[in-house]
């Protein structure tokens, strides 16, 4: 989900946000995000969840986010102030319907579960960790040796380390979760910085740069466990189309213990940061980027195969 769009269409729709360490807040109460990718949220469906809300007193808001919405379930969220209805073209809340002045660009829908763990397993596997060594790659991927047993079933069984890293960076499905796009006129390593200071897993182009130089960086990707409102330091929450830096809540919980197998534990593994190079550059060079984070892990794998 990108949080940073999300929030300022909520702003836009007259919400009162911040960005708290427990969460999203809107009117100091904590966000419940509940996204429908799939099928449109109906009224049915609208109902089931607020009930499940109430009954556990939790005192959150529910915010539903979803493409479309039928007549019905908009009408629904118009009459229950503690849900807002999220959609591409227009925001429900607090009973009032607020049409989006623009509406974002499609994209494909992602189906089934997304297996962390195999993808963490993988990128052990690259360190050059054997892979009969099933308590070593457990703990360089961060998961459970059941989960190492299940994901080597499922990665390709080339020993040849460019070809491994290469098809895992084709087939990663991204880290999920909620992404705040934020825009800073400070230098790109005084960004960094703060987000390092705030204790985030620095990937991306700058993370590139750390591993093996290559240019100066054009964004800060930074991913943190909990969101973190950088308004309070000067930036402006933005979107895609114009950021400086991007911080993500990822869904993938693999992606520290896979930084510090790697010997950085501020800075993401080379292949996540090869992943995050090629969805995030705009300078037509990312390719160089990742031919020589390719060559750093081909390298690393030759010092470390046993």
């Amino acid at each position: 989900m990108d949080a940073g769009r999300v929030i300022k269409q909520l702003r836009g729709a007259g919400a009162r946000l911040e960005l708290a360490d427990v969460g999203i807040l809107i009117d100091g109460v904590v966000v419940e995000f509940e996204v429908k990718s799939g099928r449109l949220p109906e009224r049915a469906w609208l109902q089931k969840i607020h009930a499940a809300h109430v009954a556990a007193h939790r005192g959150s808001h529910v915010v539903v986010v979803a493409p479309r919405a039928s007549v019905e379930a908009i009408e629904w969220v118009r009459d229950h102030p503690d849900v807002t209805l999220v959609l591409d073209d227009r925001v429900v809340h607090r009973g009032e319907i607020h049409v989006l002045d623009e509406t974002p660009p499609l994209r494909p829908a992602t189906r089934g579960p997304r297996a962390y763990a195999r993808f963490a397993v993988w990128r052990a596997v690259l360190t050059g960790a054997p892979r009969r060594d099933q308590v070593r790659l457990a703990e360089l991927a961060g998961v459970t040796q059941g989960s190492v047993s299940n994901a080597l079933r499922n990665i390709p069984d080339t020993e040849q380390p460019a070809t491994l890293f290469d098809q895992f960076v084709d087939a990663y499905p991204g880290p999920g979760g909620q992404a705040f796009y934020w825009w800073s006129d400070r230098p790109v390593d005084e960004q960094a910085a703060n987000l390092m200071a705030r204790g985030a897993l620095i990937s991306g182009d700058f993370a590139a740069d750390a591993i093996a130089p290559w240019r100066v960086s054009e964004h800060v990707v930074g991913y943190l466990r909990e969101p973190v409102d950088l308004a309070k330091d000067g930036y402006v929450l933005t979107d895609e189309s114009d950021y400086t830096t991007l911080v993500t809540v990822p869904r993938d919980p693999t992606l520290w213990a896979t930084a510090a197998t790697w010997g950085k534990a501020e800075i993401a593994d080379p292949v996540i940061t090869a992943y995050d190079v090629l969805r995030t550059a705009t300078t037509g060079d990312e390719h160089e980027a990742v031919d020589k984070l390719r060559e750093h892990v081909v390298r690393w794998r030759g010092g470390h195969d046993a």
